[in-house]
């Protein structure tokens, strides 16, 4: 009663508030390790966290809170129970983990705040999903269609269609999950993330035309690749080229090579032609040459139709 007087009475001379110690509180008449005024519970922190991971099952699990609290975890699939445990203190390190380990903790801090129990499942994983299967590639006109079979495997999360417009120089980054439109490098662009089973492209140029398919789960696990290609013609290479009233004219272009940037220059008789051409094709040329296959109102100077003499074979 006596103390009770004097809480009370903080202004009459003589009474004075209660004082605490250092790391303590005043909770009415009496000094508690606690803050009275604390409802909030704590935060366990666990590391690694578990969960589906292509990282090993590690050796030990530390669990961390943020503040000051005992902590009761399990990991035998029972729930932690403080009528039976002890609790550790932060850091408490969980030993004996293993694929497929359910670890469950929670905290309780020294004002008697619970945390909600936290349940995590250590996965490691790094097999990927079967290959897709029956992988075709059809076109219709320059328009590329890809179909395939999906695996079966319970953990398969898509399938990654790769356009490969030069090398195949690289595979998808274990651990990376891709989307569309990206790149595995500069010559592999992913066109296509999703679990359909059939891919139709934009428009192609004449040339070949190349896809990869990969397939993956939530993880990052990539199967091997499985490639398809196909050929868009070329179309017509000739052209026709007129000289009138000295100006250079194309009244024929070959389908899928550009002549611009041609020139003739006449000098006496002699009409000399620089021929320019760009390929929009994604086929490869080398040494590419023209051939004259006929010649109005003038003479070719090689009979065998070649710029350079050397004939063609």
């Amino acid at each position: 009663m006596r103390a009770l007087v004097c809480i009370v009475a903080l202004v009459h001379t003589g009474c004075t508030a209660l004082e605490c110690a250092e790391g303590t509180f005043s909770d009415g008449d009496k000094c508690v390790g606690y803050d009275p005024n604390d409802h909030t519970p704590p935060v366990t922190t666990p590391t690694p966290a578990g969960g589906r991971t292509r990282e090993p099952i590690p050796k030990i699990v530390t669990l961390t809170t943020n503040e000051s609290a005992r902590i009761y975890h399990t990991t035998d699939g029972t729930d932690p129970d403080p009528a039976t445990q002890a609790g550790e203190s932060s850091p408490a390190a969980v030993v004996g983990v293993q694929q497929g380990t359910t670890l469950k903790y929670f905290a309780i801090d020294r004002a008697g705040n619970r945390e909600q129990l936290v349940t995590t499942t250590f996965d490691s994983d790094t097999q990927a999903p079967a290959p897709v299967a029956a992988m075709s590639l059809t076109l219709a006109g320059t328009v590329p269609t890809v179909t395939w079979t999906n695996p079966g495997d319970a953990d398969f999360a898509g399938v990654v269609i790769v356009r490969a417009i030069d090398a195949i120089d690289s595979d998808p980054v274990p651990g990376k999950l891709y989307m569309a439109p990206s790149a595995l490098s500069p010559t592999l662009q992913v066109v296509s993330v999703s679990k359909a089973t059939s891919f139709t492209d934009a428009a192609r140029p004449a040339g070949p035309v190349r896809y990869v398919a990969y397939t993956f789960d939530d993880v990052g696990n990539y199967s091997r690749a499985v490639f398809v290609r196909d050929e868009i013609a070329l179309g017509s290479t000739a052209a026709q080229l007129t000289w009138s009233n000295n100006t250079l004219a194309t009244p024929t272009s070959p389908a899928n090579l550009a002549l611009t940037g041609t020139t003739a220059t006449l000098a006496g008789t002699t009409l000399t032609i620089a021929l320019s051409v760009t390929n929009n094709t994604s086929r490869y040329f080398q040494n590419l040459k023209a051939e004259i296959a006929s010649v109005t109102n003038a003479a070719f100077a090689n009979p065998d139709g070649t710029a350079d003499g050397l004939a063609f074979g």
